[in-house]
């Protein structure tokens, strides 16, 4: 998925003709987030030597995902229904304007097992919703 939206950002940003990019998800959620599961096979694994840490690209091109779509010429605007959680909370977070079905969440659920919210979602968080609301958002996920 990171892929692929950072494709489109790519074609976006050299679209001179394109006003505006919609980003939503499928199938009833904007974007869960990262799989925390996937997550913790590799978390306080110890690392060979001279093996890097496989967390460390993963991380880094998400990143590269968020500065992309905050650095669209376009307005961006995002459509969020469903969950928006983790690196989900980030992504929406980088739109110009977020439009929010009813049902939708937006959270980070990793704090609740001990981690710490991703650092490029957290300041995209406070950007966009300003300090006490974003401290809020990172401390509570909204309950189903």
């Amino acid at each position: 998925m990171v892929d692929a939206l950072l494709g489109a950002c790519t074609r976006a940003q050299s679209d001179g003709a394109l006003r505006g990019v919609v980003l939503r998800g499928a199938g009833g959620h904007f974007c869960a987030g990262g799989s925390l599961g996937g997550f913790a096979k590799a978390i306080g694994q110890p690392l060979d030597a001279g093996v890097p840490d496989p967390l460390v690209p993963l991380n880094r091109r998400f990143g590269a995902l968020l500065q992309a779509l905050c650095g669209l010429p376009q307005w961006l605007v995002v459509a969020a229904e469903g969950a928006a959680m983790g690196g989900g909370l980030g992504l929406a977070c980088c739109g110009d304007l977020v439009l929010a079905d009813a049902d939708a969440q937006f959270g980070a659920p990793e704090v609740t097992l001990g981690l710490a919210a991703r650092a490029d979602c957290a300041v995209l968080v406070g950007r966009g919703l300003g300090d006490a609301a974003a401290r809020r958002s990172c401390s509570a996920v909204r309950a189903g």
